[in-house]
This record gives structure tokens, sequence and C-alpha cells, in this order.
């Protein structure tokens, strides 16, 4: 709505810009695909991703969502756009169901700074993704701008927005690198950060992270 928009605005400090380098982290990945099969999760409604998905038919796109009700209205965009190459499925980040090694790129848009088991859901990312392939992210950082960390703590965590905590970009690079995962690429706008990890080696089936 208008409403949320001004509050993400003043909150976040993002505007159109982060809608641009979203389209943007999108379009690179698809560049770096060249066929083969993504994982989109949080895939949400499909909506800033699903036409672009449309124009690369000989790229399978698994558009992968937790809610129910996100996942009806992808459905619907997806029937508008008489997507063939998109398949819809409901899934917890935390406990995906693929195989090990399976996808050639993993698009994370907006969905780390969601998930309520962070080390988690990285380690599964990392898991279902190829060797030498890439994650395509964007998320809200803590630690970069005074106004969003409180409007973090004082709103969207207590609406569960958002979900604690609210990683550092430090923070995020040390999480990603114990996955077996090399920041590649990154930008930073304001209190978001884009990048691109590489995977390098598989996540330590032994090692036990607790859920950050």
């Amino acid at each position: 709505s208008f409403w949320l928009q001004i509050l993400k605005q003043i909150a976040l400090g993002l505007g159109k810009e982060a809608i641009t380098e979203c389209n943007l982290l999108v379009k690179r990945m698809i560049g770096q695909v060249a066929g083969g099969v993504v994982l989109d999760i949080p895939a949400g409604t499909g909506l800033f991703t699903f036409d672009e998905y449309v124009k690369h038919p000989g790229i399978t796109f698994i558009a992968a969502e937790y809610s129910r009700g996100m996942l009806e209205k992808a459905r619907e965009k997806a029937a508008e756009l008489k997507a063939k190459n998109i398949i819809l499925v409901r899934a917890d980040v935390g406990r995906l169901p693929f195989k090990d090694d399976c996808f050639d790129a993993v698009l994370c848009l907006n969905g780390i700074h969601s998930f309520p088991e962070k080390n988690r859901s990285i380690r599964q990312m990392s898991r279902v993704l190829k060797k030498n392939k890439k994650i395509f992210g964007t998320l809200i950082l803590g630690g970069e701008r005074r106004l969003t960390d409180l409007v973090l703590k004082a709103a969207y965590f207590r609406l569960k927005w958002f979900m604690p905590p609210a990683l550092t970009c430090g923070e995020l690079v040390a999480l990603l690198e114990s996955h077996g995962l090399r920041i590649c690429d990154k930008k930073i706008l304001k209190a978001a950060l884009a990048f691109e990890a590489e995977k390098i080696t598989a996540p330590d089936a032994s090692l036990q992270f607790p859920p950050a």
C-alpha cells in the first residue's frame, strides 16, 4: 500500500533504487545461468520476477514459497502469464525438499532477514546449489543505519515482518563462508545489501550451528 511504501522509505531508506537493484540482480543471474534450473526462494507472489522468467524458456525456475497466501497469488500470476517454465512448490527454506547439488543458481530476494533460522536456511541453500554456482541475494542489514536499526526493533520484529537478528554485513559474510560460500560481488544501498556468493565447498555435515 501507499503508506507501507512510505514507511519502507523512512524506516529502511529505500525507494525505487531498491527495486531497480533487485531487477538488475535477477538479470545478472539469468545471464550467468544460460540454461539449467534455478531455485527462487522465497518466491513471494512472483510480482518482480515472473515477467522476466517467461522471457527465458530454456531455464526452469522452481519458485518456492512457504506462505500459502503468497503461493496462491504466485499461481495466479503464473497462470496469467501462461508460464510453462515456472514450477511452484510450497517449501520451508530450513528443510528444502531437494537433493544435494541440483540447482544452477539460487535467488533469495529479501529473504534472509525474514528467515527465523538463518544458519539453517543458508546451509540448505548452499547444500542444494551445485559447486562453483552462485546464490544471488538481497537483504536488510543491521548496523548500517541507526534509524533502520531502531525501526526494526520497534516495529518490524514485533510485527514479525522480519525475524531477528538483523545481520551485519560482516556477520553475513562469515555465515556464508561457514557454509562453503564466498562473496564475489556486493553492493550496499543504505541499509540493504545485494550480493553474489559462489559455492566453493560443500557444507560440512558434521558442523552444528545454533539457530541465529
